[in-house]
C-alpha cells in the first residue's frame, strides 16, 4: 500500500514541478489534488516532456534495455530522468534536450542518486524502501515522494554496464548527426543492431508444458526467476574480475514450440512453450564457461 501511495504522490509531485507552481510545496499539491483543482500546464514544457519521454522509451525498447524485471530501464525510471533534464533546461528544443539527456547520464556515475529535489530528512540506513542489499546500489533513481524508493533497484552490475554503453552509443550518434547538421530521429531511435547479432554465444532457457493449466503459471514463475538465477549469480561471481558479460533479451523471445522442440525432446506432447535467450560475451582470454 505504501509503495502504491508513493507512486501516486510521485506523479503528483512531478506534475506540479512541470507546472512550475507550488515549488514542491506538499501542502499546496495535496490541497489541489483533494479539491480536483486543474492547473494549466505551460504548453512548451509539457510538450517537451511528453515528446522526450516517448522518444526515449522507443529508443530503450529498440536497443533492448527496457524491462525493469530483467534489470533494465522502465517508465518510472525514464520519467524521473527526463523530468530532471527538462527542469534543468526548461526552454530548450527537443534535439537540445535529447543531447543533454545522453550527455548527462552517459557521464554521470550511476551510484550518485538521481533526485528531483534534496530531501529535507536524510534517509535512515535501515529504510526498508531504499537500498536493502549491495546489489540494489548499481543505479540509484530515487522517487520524489515519501516513502522514498530506488526505482532502479533491479539494475545489476552487468545491466548497468549495458545501459551505460547504450547511452554512450546514443550520444555518439547525436554528435555525429550534429557534425552533419542533420538531426535524424529515425537514425537515433530505430537504428540498432539486432540482438542476435550482438553476441556469438547464447544461453537458451526453455519452459515447456503439456497444458496451459498450470503450465502458464510455471512459465510465469520461471520468467520471474531468470534475473536472480542467471544474471545476478554471474554478477556476484564476476563483479571483481569480470570475465563474463550476460545480457538477457528483455522479453519472451518466442511463444511457440517450433524452435524449442528442436533442442529438447520430451515424453509428452508440448502445447505451451516459452523461450528466453541470454547473450554471453567472454573476456578475450576465456574460451568457454
Amino acid at each position: 500500500m505504501l509503495k502504491t501511495l508513493s507512486g501516486y504522490r510521485s506523479i503528483l509531485y512531478i506534475k506540479n514541478l512541470l507546472d512550475m507552481q507550488n515549488n514542491g510545496d506538499w501542502d499546496q499539491i495535496l490541497y489541489q489534488d483533494k479539491n480536483n483543482q486543474k492547473i494549466n500546464q505551460p504548453k512548451k514544457k509539457a510538450a517537451n516532456f511528453r515528446l522526450l519521454l516517448l522518444a526515449l522509451k522507443l529508443w530503450a525498447k529498440n536497443n533492448y534495455i527496457y524491462s525493469n524485471k530483467f534489470g533494465y530501464l522502465n517508465g518510472v525510471i525514464l520519467t524521473i530522468m527526463v523530468t530532471k533534464i527538462v527542469l534543468l533546461y526548461p526552454n530548450s528544443t527537443i534535439p537540445f534536450l535529447m543531447e543533454k539527456f545522453f550527455l548527462f547520464y552517459a557521464t554521470r556515475p550511476f551510484q550518485v542518486p538521481i533526485q528531483l529535489h534534496k530531501n529535507s530528512v536524510e534517509p535512515m540506513a535501515d529504510d526498508p524502501f531504499l537500498f536493502q542489499n549491495p546489489m540494489e546500489q548499481q543505479m540509484a533513481v530515487i522517487t520524489p515522494a515519501f516513502p522514498l524508493q530506488n526505482a532502479s533497484k533491479m539494475v545489476t552490475h552487468s545491466t548497468a554496464k549495458i545501459i551505460r554503453r547504450e547511452l554512450i552509443e546514443g550520444l555518439n550518434r547525436i554528435r555525429a548527426m550534429k557534425m552533419e547538421n542533420n538531426f535524424d530521429w529515425a537514425k537515433l531511435l530505430n537504428h540498432s543492431v539486432p540482438f542476435l547479432d550482438k553476441y556469438d554465444q547464447f544461453i537458451m532457457i526453455n519452459c515447456m508444458a503439456e497444458s496451459s493449466i498450470g503450465g502458464d503459471n510455471f512459465c510465469q514463475f520461471v520468467d520471474g526467476r531468470i534475473r536472480l538465477q542467471i544474471v545476478d549469480s554471474i554478477d556476484v561471481e564476476n563483479k571483481e574480475n569480470i570475465v563474463v558479460e550476460t545480457r538477457l533479451f528483455p522479453d519472451v523471445c518466442r511463444h511457440d514450440c517450433l524452435l524449442s522442440k528442436q533442442f529438447v525432446k520430451t515424453s509428452f506432447r508440448t502445447n505451451v512453450c516459452k523461450m528466453w535467450i541470454v547473450g554471453i560475451k567472454l573476456a578475450q582470454n576465456i574460451t568457454s564457461i
